[in-house]
């Protein structure tokens, strides 16, 4: 497992033993899926948005933009994260 932390401690990627990446949020202890299905080599975090992030895998730059929502009807509502490529 690799860990690639937000310094501020906001945010954090990690893959896991499949090698796929996840985004977890500790404020609401969400794990979220990463659209992306390369190796990263490193993971950079925007200083001044904490939902931006950008994969670097040697050859390209992958920027990604976390979404926080919560979605539902009525008095059902749940969390729900999203994490999109653009």
């Amino acid at each position: 497992m690799r860990l690639f932390p937000q310094a501020t401690g906001a945010r954090l990627v990690f893959e896991d033993d499949k090698g796929a990446l996840h985004l977890f949020n500790p404020v609401n202890d969400h794990v979220v899926a990463v659209p992306y299905t390369g190796r990263a080599e490193t993971v950079m975090w925007d200083t001044s948005d904490t939902n931006v992030m950008v994969i670097g895998d040697g050859t390209a730059l992958h920027s990604f933009l976390y979404v926080p929502v919560r979605c539902g009807l009525g008095n059902a509502w749940q969390p729900y994260s999203i994490a999109m490529e653009w």
